[in-house]
């Protein structure tokens, strides 16, 4: 077997980063493309809250006056009872989105295996989430799809609601507020990291890892 000799491989390196530079000199420079981000756009992004809740802001609502405004709003993406849209050939449409709706209220590692066709679970099923104020966050920020931002506090709480009573995890006339939407024990929640990076080794604080076989 014959060997590139080191000289030659230098001196092949060489051609090639030479080659990269002035390819690199040659690109154009770009402007007048994009815009700066309005104080309204910006704001957009300012309206997720932590853990704790603190930061949500006024408002309520129930799973019941979620439902209509999910299917106003929601269900053309995650389809009518929060089933998902897989967007395929068959399905006669072109939007996709993740399934909402029907867990059981099982922690992740519970759940068993699922169905390799069937929409993605973003929230649903086993409920990944381990806060409930991530999904205010999802519909706040992001939702809906084409107006993300537009849904007042009292419909993003609406439609929190009405997703927590999907995955059976409250009631349909529970309020969900700044105060009680907080306190929802989602059943994922132990499969995460503790709140405080400090207690990641207390395992009454950050919780029990089935999957990995080092519960106490």
């Amino acid at each position: 077997m014959r060997y590139l000799p080191f000289k030659h491989f230098v001196a092949g390196m060489a051609v090639f980063v030479a080659g990269c530079v002035g390819a690199l000199a040659q690109t154009p420079s770009l402007s007048g493309i994009g815009r700066a981000p309005t104080p309204e756009e910006l704001a957009v992004l300012d309206k997720g809250a932590g853990p704790s809740g603190k930061d949500l802001p006024s408002g309520k609502g129930t799973a019941k006056q979620g439902a209509g405004i999910y299917a106003i709003k929601c269900a053309m993406c995650h389809g009518q009872n929060g089933e998902g849209i897989t967007g395929a050939p068959s399905s006669q449409t072109f939007f996709k989105a993740a399934r909402l709706g029907g867990g059981n209220a099982t922690p992740k590692w519970q759940s068993g295996p699922r169905d390799p066709n069937a929409p993605p679970e973003i929230i649903s099923g086993s409920f990944y989430f381990a806060f409930p104020t991530t999904i205010w966050n999802a519909i706040a920020v992001y939702m809906p799809q084409f107006r993300a931002g537009s849904l007042t506090p009292d419909e993003v709480y609406s439609l929190t609601a009405y997703v927590l009573f999907k995955n059976n995890l409250i009631k349909e006339e529970d309020v969900m507020d700044r105060e009680t939407l907080p306190k929802v024990r989602l059943p994922n929640r132990d499969a995460f990291v503790p709140n405080r990076i400090e207690d990641l080794q207390d395992w009454d604080k950050r919780g029990c890892r089935l999957p990995y076989g080092v519960c106490p």
